[in-house]
């Protein structure tokens, strides 16, 4: 076992955390804790240094599914963000492959505008030489 599962272990043998049923808003959760007394616990048996560390094991021991939140109102309890994104070879090149398509649409444009703008002013001048 790993040092978080220790813990979670520990927490629940007798004398650790108090794990009881717990009543909130109406409901009723059993086989519950409350996380402060999780973080005293840690703290008391010197199992975290300080508040701070405790909150840290607590936030690890969320995010892998050690612990579940019943009702949180700690930022500690939101789930961990969801890993970047990255993008495939294939992706960035069809990515590219797009930008460079539009890209020579756009000059296309611009050269026809060109073009026409230069027949207009031949047509403009051969009608004022006749």
């Amino acid at each position: 076992m790993g040092k978080l599962e220790d813990l979670v272990s520990l927490a629940r043998e007798p004398g650790g955390v108090r794990i009881r049923t717990h009543e909130r808003d109406g409901e009723k959760y059993k086989n519950t804790f409350v996380g402060s007394e999780m973080v005293q616990f840690l703290q008391h048996h010197e199992l975290a240094r300080n508040h701070a560390h405790a909150m840290r094991l607590m936030e690890d021991m969320l995010g892998m599914g050690l612990l579940r939140p019943v009702h949180c109102q700690s930022v500690y309890c939101q789930p961990p963000p969801p890993p970047p994104t990255t993008t495939t070879s294939t992706q960035r090149h069809k990515s590219k492959h797009k930008k460079t398509t539009q890209n020579t649409k756009k000059q296309q444009m611009r050269k026809e505008k060109k073009h026409k703008q230069k027949k207009h002013k031949q047509k403009r001048n051969k009608q004022k030489t006749s």
